[in-house]
């Protein structure tokens, strides 16, 4: 029985190819003497999923793309089979992350562009936003501050739209107002840019 993917081929079982060619797979991948994928092929998976590119050992190694049947995407480097260095991930729900990838998981710095037009650029770990960032709002606010498991942590400052005014953070609550030269400060203390 077929099924229809949203990205790739139809196919009933899982096939290994060199390419696809008209949306079907074409030719056969390389593989090394003990007929593990290895060189460049095309995985085609009857879930709906596809990876082509680098292999070695059977497992995706070097760069390539995969295109899940969920709509995700994901543009980049792998190594042992899983994301690692720099690669791009679209989401189907219109999310983006660019940035550095560690078995698997967001880790490094990134910047992750929401669906909502909201932005944050700035250091992951296992997933979450974790150590320095600066998020940007869609509406023109931006924030400077810490990151704890994706949530604000310590002192940060935010500024208004127009860079006017701003306001003290404190483990990601706004707070009082406060002047731009204070703002400037904390934005140095944590060690980011004023926006």
């Amino acid at each position: 029985m077929c099924r229809r993917v949203l990205f790739g081929a139809i196919v009933e079982e899982d096939t290994y190819c060199r390419e696809l060619k008209d949306g079907k797979p074409h030719g056969d991948g390389e593989v090394n003497g003990k007929g593990e994928r290895e060189g460049v092929g095309v995985m085609v998976r009857a879930s709906g999923d596809m990876y082509e590119g680098q292999w070695r050992a059977g497992k995706q190694e070097g760069v390539g793309t995969k295109h899940s049947a969920t709509g995700n995407k994901y543009v980049g480097q792998w190594v042992s089979g899983k994301k690692q260095g720099q690669g791009t991930m679209r989401y189907a729900g219109g999310d983006r992350y660019e940035g550095e990838w560690v078995a698997g998981k967001r880790e490094g710095r990134g910047t992750y562009h929401y669906a909502s037009g909201n932005r944050y650029e700035g250091e992951w770990v296992a997933d979450k936003m974790e150590g320095k960032g600066t998020y940007h709002y869609a509406d023109g606010q931006v924030e400077v501050g810490c990151y704890k498991a994706g949530v604000g942590v310590g002192e940060g400052a935010k500024w208004s739209a127009d860079r006017t005014t701003a306001a003290r953070l404190s483990d990601g609550r706004g707070g009082e107002a406060i002047s731009l030269e204070e703002a400037a400060r904390i934005a140095e203390r944590v060690g980011l840019p004023v926006p």
